[in-house]
């Protein structure tokens, strides 16, 4: 509605212009709004949402809360967030609460952080992998360790693990080597690979370590 006449609030005919949003996607307030349109059974959950769902100004105030919020965090690995106990689904739920545009924006919120991460993680191991394999093809022998392959100069830095800040785990082994993260349950399994709940090996599991070498059948 006009800031001036209706106090910025929206109504529910308002909501039928978000085009692109499915019925399936909608949160539930939406799908409220909707039923109480065509079947206007209860008149009172309508009211609530005109005259008492935050408006404009209120919605601009959470709105830019909820992205300083976002802007800051993304910039956490998975690690720092465990360590400073910030649960990302759950803050966002509660920074959003009450106005349905707004939760539009935050499902599985803490997912699409964690997968940012492991990919970074992905990206970085493979130079690492790279280096590995040509040192042990001009030296004989893999390297004892990642501080060797910087030394060496075949890597010009050592990628950091995103779920434990400190760096991807290498070890040395008679057949070769293996480098892996810690993964998404935060602890060094020596480097186990992790299953799904099949039983089945899975790079990036619940549990387990993510091995990125070597490469799993």
């Amino acid at each position: 509605t006009d800031d001036r006449f209706g106090g910025g609030h929206p109504y529910p005919q308002r909501l039928l212009d978000l085009g692109g949003l499915g019925a399936g996607n909608r949160p539930d307030a939406i799908e409220l709004v909707l039923k109480t349109l065509i079947t206007p059974q209860d008149w009172d959950d309508a009211a609530r949402f005109m005259f008492f769902h935050p408006n404009k100004a209120e919605t601009r105030q959470q709105a830019s809360a909820f992205y300083d919020f976002i802007e800051e965090t993304s910039k956490m690995t998975p690690a720092e967030l465990r360590e400073k106990e910030i649960d990302l689904d759950k803050k966002a739920e509660s920074m959003t609460e009450g106005n349905i545009f707004l939760r539009i924006l935050t499902p599985a919120l803490g997912k699409a952080h964690q997968l940012s991460y492991r990919l970074k993680a992905d990206v970085e191991s493979l130079p690492v992998i790279i280096a590995a394999l040509r040192f042990k093809a001009d030296k004989g022998q893999h390297p004892e360790n990642l501080a060797e392959l910087l030394k060496e100069g075949y890597v010009d830095e050592i990628p950091i693990d995103p779920f434990s800040n400190k760096p991807l785990v290498y070890k040395k082994t008679d057949e070769g080597f293996t480098l892996y993260s810690i993964g998404y349950d935060f602890e060094d399994n020596g480097g186990i690979l992790g299953t799904n709940n099949k039983g089945e090996k899975r790079l990036w599991a619940d549990e387990g370590d993510a091995v990125f070498w070597p490469v799993q059948k």
